[in-house]
């Protein structure tokens, strides 16, 4: 799952205080080793929502350590897109290790966002590339089959 997926949902569009199944059944998700993030993606967590990071913190087994593999995909991706290393800022700087991630673990990635352009591609760009389906956060419930009272 990409950050901007975790803080639209979380802080934005569906917070725990109101949908407080949807977070569980999220938990639920993380302690079946099946919603996870890289460990590089923390920092970007902590900064964008201190709330979003306790949350992720207490659900630690989503949080995976970066892996040799993972450093070869995310290289590899951003030889492939060279505009990444031109212009980082063109992205979350999570983004290629998100793609490493849903690759090495044979997922798909969560994200809100929408497909960019050729001088500033998105996680969709990057996860296409690869063959790896991408979802928006509440295709989640959808796929699980979940309905909350």
């Amino acid at each position: 799952m990409d950050t901007g997926a975790l803080f639209e949902g979380f802080s934005r569009v569906y917070p725990p205080s109101i949908f407080e199944g949807f977070w569980n059944s999220l938990s639920r998700l993380v302690a079946d080793n099946r919603l996870m993030v890289p460990e590089l993606a923390l920092e970007e967590l902590r900064k964008l929502d201190p709330n979003l990071y306790k949350w992720v913190n207490s659900n630690k087994a989503m949080v995976i350590p970066a892996s040799d593999t993972q450093l070869e995909i995310a290289t590899r991706r951003s030889t492939n897109f060279p505009v990444l290393i031109e212009n980082p800022a063109a992205q979350s700087p999570s983004n290629p290790w998100v793609v490493a991630l849903a690759a090495e673990q044979g997922c798909g990635v969560v994200t809100e966002e929408r497909r960019g352009s050729d001088s500033s591609p998105k996680i969709v760009q990057l996860s296409q590339s690869m063959g790896i389906e991408c979802m928006r956060f509440l295709a989640i419930a959808d796929t699980e089959g979940w309905s909350f009272p």
